[in-house]
């Protein structure tokens, strides 16, 4: 038997390995290429709307939401990958740079990681809805990020043991 730490947030357990969903401070969790993703998308799609709903707010249709946000879960991930500075492995890609540049690391793209970062966004899809991903869009990128990374799924950043037995 070998004591393992896995994440209790679900979808990270068979999608992402435990070491890149650990945060900086668990008060404030980094942000996931689906965020990113679905943020950037959303927003981008408002800001073709041509005039503001009553409060001043660019809002989509609803259809026009569901098909970003299936078209953000479908994108091609191939810019995602893995680094490992110091024999750490870091989440990188578009959106996900922190801080200064490693003078020497290793960035592996491709291979697993563009089904892994689609399924996760896909599960996000099916866990809040995509009602609800817009509702939080709308009130900005906080409630986003709260909503995917917050609440029941603060336990995505933090550590629990669980005890497996080795083959």
């Amino acid at each position: 038997m070998r004591r393992s730490t896995q994440p209790t947030c679900p979808l990270t357990c068979a999608v992402m390995p435990a070491e890149l969903w650990l945060t900086s401070s668990p008060e404030a969790p980094a942000p996931t290429p689906s965020l990113l993703q679905m943020w950037q998308n959303l927003a981008k799609a408002e800001t073709k709307l041509h005039s503001p709903n009553p409060g001043g707010q660019r809002e989509l249709s609803e259809s026009v939401y569901l098909d970003v946000l299936d078209r953000s879960c479908s994108r091609n991930w191939q810019d995602y990958g893995v680094r490992e500075v110091d024999h750490v492995k870091h989440l990188t890609g578009p959106g996900l740079s922190k801080g200064q540049e490693p003078s020497i690391s290793v960035m592996v793209t491709g291979g697993p990681w563009p089904t892994r970062l689609s399924r996760t966004c896909f599960h996000y899809l099916g866990e809040f809805g995509e009602d609800q991903i817009y509702e939080a869009h709308q009130q900005g990128r906080g409630a986003l990020e709260a909503l995917l990374c917050g609440g029941p799924h603060r336990a995505c950043s933090e550590e629990v043991s669980n005890t497996r037995e080795e083959l």
